[in-house]
């Protein structure tokens, strides 16, 4: 009996010492900081013939209203036959001067195969100028070519005016407007040439036959690649600058948003809309950060995810090494549009007592369009968390006008007094805000104290009176701390993992007893 005793006290100090670990780490083991995806490097490719894309959803075309080819046809393109426009925003990195590679290109057969017609729509060349490019049946290849320098940016190409008898392209560079190609005849996005545009991809295309400054093959992209949205417009120069100003993800313009992937791995949460990456490595698409399904249905797609290839031409795994980064913070629109956050609690609050913490933050624009924020709500120390969401646009119901939004979180106080520090996170934008918090005994101690004051009337009955109540004080002062005792193994207990932890240590204790008992009895 003393060695059952004994092994199931090792085995409670062994929980209470990983719960101590675990309450302080648990609520805080999110990842907070973005990678995005890399198509190709070195080690796949010394001339970024291989590497890595993703190949965005398609549609069929039976009847093509400007005279081009008919059947199967990427997304763009698919946009561009309905709507008469098609607007597609990439933000990317350009890690060095030797940074080269197709962004965007659309091919009428997928890799591996060396496609007899293609486009690379948007690419930087091997002589480190980017391209924005198209091709029609009268114009023939067309580009417009400058310079860029390392470092994140944002490029749109354009396409609109769509008719039988040609089209117009506007290439932008951060905001700034690159310049305009003018083209004649059908253009090979609506199906100017035969096999149309079936493939867009992301992060790879093909480059030859008189295309500028190509690798004469697949040309891979070996920078990163953040974001891609597609747009059933031609996006003003205005808007364009808006866009860049308000970094990304956002749904700005949203009547004309179609669809938006935002590249990244599946470490991040509570950055935004989920999912972003699939939940897991084994699944092979990107999920979009943004889709609006009655358009895509106008168009008869019902699937919007984008799916990845591998550099073998199989539907395959990106690898979390193709993932890069960290993203900067001030990139993202939670980031870049926050003038500032305050962070409200009560001073006290008694022990197990429920308690609102209030978020308010402040846009430094009037938010036309929403931008879901997720903050982190917890007590250092404990295991008490949440996850509050304050919805940052003029019809939310978390507006007070259109530059400031607000919403509170409910926590529970922990069950023992003392001083604690309630913090609030946002993750995405590595941001912290602490705000302190007395937590005091259960109320009823004042007025026990009061009553113990108060009958204190004559020495003699004083004394008696203390006497006789000192071992019911020590029964409910060992009782509460019982109590506590018993509420703190239960708060954490609600986590599975210590759950998990208390019942593997209970186990192994007790296979250890039986093992030392059949010693013993030998």
């Amino acid at each position: 009996m003393v060695m059952r005793i004994r092994y199931l006290v090792l085995a409670l100090v062994v929980v209470v010492l990983l719960i101590g670990g675990v309450a302080y780490a648990y609520p805080w083991s999110l990842v907070s900081r973005y990678y995005v995806m890399q198509p190709t490097n070195p080690s796949i490719s010394s001339n970024n013939a291989k590497g890595y894309l993703i190949q965005l959803p398609q549609c069929y075309i039976s009847s093509n209203p400007y005279g081009g080819a008919t059947g199967t046809y990427g997304l763009p393109s698919c946009v561009a036959l309905k709507y008469g426009a098609v607007s597609i925003v990439v933000w990317f990195y350009v890690p060095s001067t030797s940074t080269q590679g197709v962004i965007l290109g659309m091919q009428g057969s997928q890799y591996t195969s060396s496609p007899g017609t293609f486009v690379p729509a948007l690419y930087i060349g091997t002589d480190g100028k980017i391209r924005f490019g198209e091709w029609s049946s009268l114009s023939s290849i067309q580009t417009l070519a400058t310079s860029i320098s390392p470092g994140w940016h944002m490029a749109v190409w354009e396409e609109g005016g769509i008719s039988s008898s040609g089209a117009t392209v506007y290439g932008y560079l951060d905001g700034n407007l690159v310049g305009t190609l003018t083209l004649s005849g059908v253009t090979f996005t609506v199906g100017g040439a035969s096999p149309p545009p079936a493939y867009w991809d992301i992060g790879a295309g093909y480059v030859s036959d008189g295309w500028p400054s190509g690798n004469g093959g697949w040309f891979f992209f070996n920078g990163t690649i953040a974001y891609v949205a597609v747009y059933n417009t031609v996006l003003g120069q205005s808007q364009v600058q808006q866009l860049y100003s308000a970094g990304f993800p956002n749904t700005l313009f949203s009547q004309n948003l179609v669809v938006a992937y935002l590249l990244v791995n599946n470490t991040a949460i509570y950055q935004g809309p989920p999912p972003l990456y699939t939940g897991s490595w084994s699944n092979y698409y990107f999920v979009p950060w943004f889709v609006n399904y009655a358009l895509l249905s106008q168009m008869g797609i019902t699937n919007p995810q984008a799916i990845t290839t591998t550099p073998s031409g199989s539907q395959g795994l990106i690898p979390e090494t193709q993932f890069l980064g960290p993203i900067p913070n001030n990139l993202f629109s939670w980031c870049r549009l926050l003038q500032g956050v305050s962070v409200s609690v009560p001073s006290h609050v008694y022990v197990n007592q429920s308690f609102n913490v209030n978020v308010q933050l402040t846009t430094i624009t009037q938010m036309q369009y929403e931008l879901p924020y997720y903050f982190m709500v917890g007590i250092n120390g404990t295991n008490e968390s949440s996850v509050l969401r304050v919805d940052a646009w003029v019809f939310s119901s978390d507006a007070i006008n259109g530059y400031v939004f607000a919403n509170n979180s409910s926590l529970t106080a922990p069950p023992k007094p003392g001083n604690y520090t309630v913090v609030v996170s946002l993750p995405v934008c590595n941001m912290v805000w602490t705000k302190q918090i007395t937590v005091d005994p259960p109320s009823n101690t004042t007025s026990t104290t009061g009553n113990t004051t108060n009958n204190t009337g004559g020495s003699s009955s004083s004394t008696s009176s203390s006497t006789s109540n000192t071992p019911t004080t020590s029964l409910s002062t060992l009782s509460t701390t019982l109590i506590d005792a018993l509420n703190t193994v239960v708060q954490y207990l609600v986590n599975p993992v210590v759950a998990v932890v208390v019942v593997l240590i209970v186990a192994v204790a007790y296979i250890l007893y039986r093992r030392r008992e059949t010693v013993v009895r030998l």
